[in-house]
């Protein structure tokens, strides 16, 4: 099901501390950038599309790791 986030305080809390651990100091605008891996889409609009949940928690995961 999509959801409508709109803001960084709008995400679930897992998220945000995800995100924080990765993004820039402007995590709004980080937000809104579009992202190469996510086929030129910004974070929030590949989670507001359907399935974008699992999507953004695998491109997580995957960045998580390259920076480990």
């Amino acid at each position: 099901m999509p959801h409508n986030y709109k803001l960084f305080e709008d995400l679930p809390t897992s998220l945000q501390d995800r995100v924080k651990a990765i993004a820039s100091d402007d995590v709004e605008s980080w937000l809104r950038s579009p992202i190469p891996a996510l086929r030129g889409k910004s974070f929030l609009d590949q989670l507001n599309e359907e399935n974008g949940y699992a999507k953004i928690c695998e491109y997580l995961t995957k960045v998580e790791g390259y920076m480990r």
